[in-house]
């Protein structure tokens, strides 16, 4: 029941190490799926204690019925839509889905003074 969406994401760092993850988002129709991305990542940084983003990742998470599908995802590339087809394949999914590809850049970022 309801509009079966995934969020597929993809976060890779300055090494070129990738993290694949894709949630489950069962009322995933409108705003919501966007709403609950935001919701995911703002909830990285609003903590108590700032943890790895690998580590964070690989937790699921309990956010407005937003589920984390444990699955080997990180042999699929979401920079490639036949990829992105595949992995939703492995997906309860009606509706559609987000695609975010998260790259870490290869400099640094400072704020002067």
């Amino acid at each position: 029941m309801g509009q079966r969406t995934n969020i597929l994401l993809q976060i890779e760092g300055r090494s070129g190490a990738r993290l694949n993850q894709v949630y489950h988002l069962q009322w995933g129709y409108r705003k919501y799926l966007p709403m609950a991305f935001l919701r995911l990542l703002s909830s990285r940084y609003f903590k108590p204690q700032k943890t790895d983003i690998f580590e964070f990742f690989t937790r699921g998470l309990d956010l407005d019925s937003l589920g984390m599908i444990e699955r080997d995802w990180n042999k699929y590339d979401f920079n490639q839509l036949d990829e992105c087809q595949e992995a939703l394949s492995h997906c309860d999914n009606n509706n559609g889905a987000m695609v975010v590809v998260i790259t870490g850049d290869a400099r640094d970022y400072y704020h002067p003074k």
